[in-house]
């Protein structure tokens, strides 16, 4: 079971990381965690839009028990980009549990 286990989630990761490694206009991806089936990941977008086009993306995945969500992006001065105020984002979402 443990290894069913292990096997499912390694899949549902590999699907997520190649959502997550296409190219996104005006998104970056500044950290993301993993522990087991959670997911957090942190970036920027240049604007709201941007990030919710690219969280709606991944939801479209079948192996979310908990969907990504953004429940709220912030207008700030960018970290990692010179002057241009971006739109920082956290998401977080479960992966499916194999039974």
């Amino acid at each position: 079971h443990w290894l069913r286990t292990q096997a499912t989630l390694q899949q549902h990761t590999v699907q997520w990381s190649r959502v997550l490694a296409q190219e996104a206009h005006g998104v970056w991806v500044s950290e993301v965690q993993q522990r087991d089936g959670h997911w957090v990941v942190q970036g920027e977008a240049l604007s709201s839009h941007h990030a919710q086009q690219w969280v709606r993306r991944w939801g479209e995945l079948d192996i979310w028990a908990k969907p990504p969500q953004l429940p709220a992006v912030q207008l700030t001065q960018a970290v990692s980009h010179q002057g241009v105020p971006v739109w920082r984002f956290q998401v977080e979402a479960e992966l499916k549990e194999v039974r």
